[in-house]
């Protein structure tokens, strides 16, 4: 189970490490996005989730507030489903086109990151012990 700090930590994790390779292999035009988001959104540590942008963390507690109300610690799925969630918002409310990025997160090379950035975010949580 993770706290909603550890789950924006999560979340962070895969969009970076998915949107470098996105953007190496230029499977999708997402440049201003990636600007946008992935930037402001990096973590000051993972006990720490204030982010360049206060914005982006406010927005993910707002995410996992609506989608799990009332729960304070999320399984690896339910950090996924709210991460689709936190992209839905984005293309929503500021107008990113993310479609196609939404269908591919469930591909093969999408769910491999997937499980790449929770094991980082695991070692991360150990090592801060």
């Amino acid at each position: 189970m993770f706290t909603v700090e550890q789950s924006y930590y999560i979340a962070y994790n895969f969009l970076n490490q998915y949107w470098f390779l996105v953007d190496k292999f230029r499977k999708y035009d997402i440049k201003d996005f990636t600007l946008v988001t992935i930037m402001d959104m990096r973590p000051v540590s993972i006990s720490d989730p204030r982010s360049l942008d206060p914005a982006k963390y406010f927005d993910w507690q707002n995410v996992i507030a609506i989608s799990f109300p009332g729960k304070t610690n999320f399984t690896e799925t339910e950090v996924f489903q709210a991460t689709i969630k936190y992209l839905e918002f984005y293309q929503r409310e500021f107008a990113f086109n993310l479609s196609e990025v939404l269908a591919d997160l469930h591909s093969d090379t999408a769910q491999k990151i997937w499980a790449q950035a929770v094991r980082d975010t695991l070692q991360l949580i150990e090592d801060a012990k």
